[in-house]
């Protein structure tokens, strides 16, 4: 016997991908279900990504109904189902689905249907057990008071049970990331087959690590993973893998056209509506000062209560035209799903962040991970502080601004003082800027959007965030 999986993942709202994708993975599923051999057709997560206007305005419920067109039998939550997408709207997604959630280091209750044990599916002299995890970012999924715990205890203890409940063969369907998958794979873990997601390899062909094989599908509705189990009487002899790839020339789906189309008059409701009036442009710069980001970055600093907001430009993709500002229109000026993220920090470790952070190498820099969104990392800006800059010559004899001195609320900084901060995730966690790296910190629950958002809707708040923060001498 051959089992057959068609497999997706980190799809990140890429719906007009999705929708040509789906036209193939269709057309060989019902290949498949001509002959003898059985088909699962599984989903990774990071499907749904709030970037993605439609996805934004309707909660993910634009992708729970593609998955519903497409018949999926399986669905892990990613991180961007589990800590973008708000948790009241879980069970419904789930519902919409139609497939079987599959998470087993999300404890949820009753009202959201998920198999944490994993499940047993039985074929003709072959029992398949299988489960799914996600990834645990601890700090992030406590602060929004996600019920949710480290999945590598958890992976043992299920791949186990589902041994001792009957299971020939063990499926793990992980967002983990490949690392992850083949160092518990060359550990020993009892599971046969890791299908993976979250690090967007391509892999062409399955990975053995141990007894165990890996397979992944890339990214963004690219392609679909079609992966074969070959048994022998109930034993698993080989894992064959590919990955079929879509074309911009491809048709979309019809189902899951007509899915997408049934939301087109509530999304773009929700996207027309307005957000702030605004009375002049409002000017945007990923290399030099921003007029945006400096209004993003006051409403950071009044709503997490801190001393001190640092967020890099990159946060901001453009800026905007006197006049009305829609939902439509914010969603694409800030992207992000970022929160802030709020942490001490010593005087001398925030004079060596905005002094590192001038250099254009930094500036100019792409921006990856975290939830960012743009393309430019973005000079750094600032709320609660005016920083004053001189032309230096470098070692190169090029000139290069470095920081003469800060001042904060008129008081210079203090090197051995601590300050609280609030900074975008991009900046607490990237390895772009190590003089945050070792700091504790905690999640604020809003995010950039939001806030931008209500700092918008006042005219006071976007008339101060033209108060110039660089002064270059």
């Amino acid at each position: 016997m051959n089992l057959h999986i068609l497999h997706t993942n980190d799809v990140h709202s890429e719906l007009q991908s999705y929708a040509r994708l789906a036209r193939g993975m269709r057309h060989l599923r019902d290949e498949i279900k001509q002959s003898p051999d059985p088909v699962l057709t599984f989903d990774l997560g990071d499907h749904i990504d709030l970037s993605n206007s439609l996805s934004e305005a309707t909660s993910g419920r634009i992708n729970a109904d593609i998955l519903k067109a497409m018949e999926y039998d399986g669905w892990v939550f990613g991180n961007n189902e589990t800590v973008t997408v708000d948790q009241v709207v879980w069970p419904e997604l789930i519902k919409r689905s139609g497939a079987t959630l599959y998470c087993s280091n999300l404890h949820f209750s009753t009202s959201v249907p998920n198999l944490a044990s994993g499940r047993l599916l039985s074929y003709p002299g072959v029992t398949i057990g299988v489960f799914g995890v996600t990834v645990f970012y601890e700090n992030l999924l406590n602060s929004l008071e996600v019920p949710a715990s480290d999945p590598l205890p958890i992976i043992w203890q299920v791949a186990r049970e589902l041994k001792s409940r009957g299971a020939h063969t063990v499926i793990l369907l992980s967002h983990l990331g490949l690392h992850i998958d083949e160092q518990l794979a060359e550990s020993g873990l009892p599971v046969d087959l890791i299908i993976g997601s979250h690090t967007h390899q391509f892999l062409e062909s399955p990975l053995k690590c141990g007894r165990t094989w890996i397979v992944q599908a890339g990214k963004l509705a690219k392609a679909f993973g079609h992966t074969t189990l070959h048994f022998e009487s109930h034993q698993l002899v080989n894992v064959t893998s590919r990955l079929v790839y879509t074309t911009p020339h491809t048709s979309p789906d019809a189902a899951v056209l007509q899915a997408m189309n049934s939301h087109s008059e509530q999304a773009s409701a929700w996207l027309f509506d307005p957000v702030a009036t605004l009375a002049a442009p409002l000017m945007h710069s990923l290399f030099g000062e921003s007029h945006a980001v400096n209004v993003l970055c006051d409403q950071v600093r009044r709503e997490c209560d801190v001393e001190i907001a640092i967020l890099n430009g990159g946060v901001i993709g453009a800026g905007f035209r006197a006049g009305v500002v829609r939902r439509k229109d914010l969603s694409a000026a800030c992207g992000t799903p970022m929160r802030p993220v709020i942490m001490n920090l010593m005087g001398e470790a925030l004079w060596v962040l905005l002094d590192q952070a001038l250099d254009m190498r930094v500036i100019a820099k792409q921006g990856f991970g975290f939830g960012f969104r743009s393309h430019y990392v973005g000079r750094l800006h600032v709320s609660g502080a005016t920083l004053y800059t001189v032309m230096q010559e470098g070692d190169d004899g090029e000139l290069i601004e470095k920081v003469s001195h800060i001042m904060m609320n008129g008081v210079p900084l203090e090197p051995d003082r601590i300050y609280r901060v609030a900074v975008s995730e991009f900046v607490a966690l990237s390895s772009t800027y190590p003089a945050t790296k070792g700091a504790a910190y905690q999640y604020f629950r809003q995010t950039l959007r939001a806030m931008y958002g209500r700092a918008l809707a006042d005219p006071e708040k976007v008339r101060l965030g033209a108060q110039r923060r660089y002064i270059q001498h």
